[in-house]
Formats: C-alpha cells, structure tokens, sequence
C-alpha cells in the first residue's frame, strides 16, 4: 500500500505555509518508511493532480478558510465537503484543492481514500511570518495526523 503524505502551501505567504511546515515534521517522524511519500506542493493548483494516480492512500495537509477560528482545524474526506472558492480562471495554480480531487475522481487517478486536513488561517499575505496561532497549534497538528497514519499504514 502506497500512502502519500502532501502539504500544501506557500511559506511566503504566512499561515498559508502551515501545510509544508507540519510536512516537514511528519517526515522526521516517519521518514525511514519506504510505504510513505512525503511530498511538499508550494505551487498547489494541477501538480496535486500528477501526484494522485500513483498513492493508494493521500493525506493532504493545507491551509483552508472554513469558518473556524485561527488554529483550528479538521480532517474529513472529499466527499464531506463542498468548495465554495471563486476561480477567476486567471492561473492553473489558483485551482483549489476540492476541484482538483474531483478531477482526479473523474478520470479514475483517485486513489482509494483521501484525508485533508484544513488548518483555519489567521493570516495569508506576502512576505509574513506564520502567526502564532497557528504555531502553538502545530504539535496537535501533528499528533493527529500520526494517529492518523499509524491507523492507515
């Protein structure tokens, strides 16, 4: 079984970064496991979708306005949730992450189960430091998700 761990995000743009951050502290976790993939996506958008056909399982870790207060978080599956993000069709790299996991769906590259976990951002500009929230949460982050994959794999 082939499990595909993937943080999204950009760390240029502050809390954005969260899901390559919590990445990085999943890999030094589990990083001598050949049925792991670790694998960082700043671009985001369609490179998420050349990376799907080859997983049986995807753990997808970024940052996701939901409603939440700063720092929280959930984990569900693509089909509990709805995209409600505006395309404005100006970039491939705008795409957000639940029409890309319907795309893949569509053309049968879905792997068998998918998990996102959404981390409410408090901030997402250029140039900042990931906000301190969201950094007091990152040990519950990573936690869950070991428990997570621990299930899993």
């Amino acid at each position: 079984m082939r499990v595909g761990v993937i943080g999204v995000g950009n760390s240029l743009m502050a809390d954005d970064g969260i899901g390559l951050l919590v990445l990085d502290r999943l890999k030094d976790r589990y990083g001598d496991r050949d049925d792991i993939e670790f694998i960082p996506l700043a671009t985001g958008g369609m490179d998420l979708l050349h990376v799907l056909p080859d997983l049986d399982i995807a753990v997808i870790i970024d940052a996701g306005d939901f409603g939440g207060k700063p720092g929280d978080h959930q984990i569900f599956s693509p089909d509990e949730a709805v995209s409600i993000k505006p395309i404005r069709g100006y970039s491939l790299h705008e795409l957000d992450i639940m029409k890309v996991l319907k795309l893949s769906e569509e053309m049968g590259e879905a792997p068998e189960k998918i998990y996102v976990m959404a981390i409410q951002p408090e901030k997402v500009c250029y140039n900042e430091q990931m906000t301190k929230v969201l950094l007091d949460n990152l040990d519950k982050y990573v936690v869950e998700l070991e428990a997570l994959i621990d299930g899993i794999s």
